[in-house]
C-alpha cells in the first residue's frame, strides 16, 4: 500500500475503489486523504485486527455513497464510526464470521440499501428511530439473526431474506407470526 500511494497521495478523480489482502494491516495504515470524488468504497480484509467500525473511521472519506465490508473475520460490532457518512446510500457486510450486532444507523440519514451476507454470527440490528430512506433490506446466511426492527419497516421497499436464515424465516414468512409487520412491503422475498 504504501509503496503504490505513499503518504496517502491518491488520483484526484479516483471515484471507485477495492482494497484488500495486503500486507500490512489496515489498523496500521493511518489516516488516509482520499480524495473527494471518492465514492465507492470495497474494503476486503481478513485476518485484519478490526473489531469496531469505529477502528476504520479514519478510513472511510464522508463523500461515500457506497460501501462493502467483506471478509474481516474480528470484525463483531458496528455502532461508531459510520455517523460520518451522510451520503452513504448503500452499505454492505460480506463474510463477517463475528459480526454480531449492528446499531447506531440512524446518522446514516441517506441509506437506502442494507444487506448482510454470511454473517452467521450476527443477532441483532438495532435501530431505535424510523429510517424513511431505507428501501431495500438483505439477509442471506445469517442463520442467528432472529428479529428486524419495527422501525425500519414501514419505508421498505424490498425485503429479502435468503439461504440460512432459519429464525428469521419462521417470524417474517407469510405463515410467521411477524407477517402482518411487513405485509405492506410491495416486494417480499424469502427463499
Amino acid at each position: 500500500m504504501d509503496a503504490c500511494f505513499p503518504r496517502g497521495i491518491w488520483p484526484p478523480n479516483l471515484c471507485s475503489l477495492r482494497i484488500g489482502k495486503l500486507k500490512k494491516p489496515i489498523l496500521e495504515w493511518g489516516p488516509q486523504n482520499f480524495p473527494i470524488s471518492l465514492v465507492e468504497l470495497s474494503l476486503y480484509g481478513g485476518e485484519d485486527g478490526v473489531s469496531s467500525c469505529s477502528e476504520l473511521s479514519l478510513l472511510l472519506p464522508s463523500s461515500l455513497t457506497s460501501l462493502q465490508i467483506s471478509g474481516f473475520e474480528k470484525l463483531e460490532s458496528v455502532s461508531m464510526g459510520l455517523q460520518h457518512l451522510t451520503s452513504l446510500q448503500h452499505l454492505n457486510f460480506w463474510n463477517c464470521p463475528n459480526l454480531k450486532k449492528v446499531s447506531d444507523l440512524q446518522h446514516l440519514t441517506s441509506l437506502q440499501d442494507l444487506s448482510f451476507i454470511n454473517c452467521p454470527s450476527l443477532k441483532e440490528l438495532s435501530h431505535p428511530q424510523p429510517h424513511t430512506s431505507l428501501q431495500q433490506l438483505s439477509f442471506d446466511r445469517c442463520p442467528n439473526m432472529m428479529d428486524l426492527p419495527e422501525m425500519i419497516l414501514p419505508s421498505l421497499f424490498r425485503l429479502e431474506i435468503g439461504g440460512n436464515c432459519p429464525k428469521l424465516k419462521e417470524r417474517w414468512s407469510k405463515s410467521g407470526s411477524h407477517w402482518p409487520l411487513i405485509s405492506h412491503i410491495p416486494c417480499i422475498y424469502i427463499w
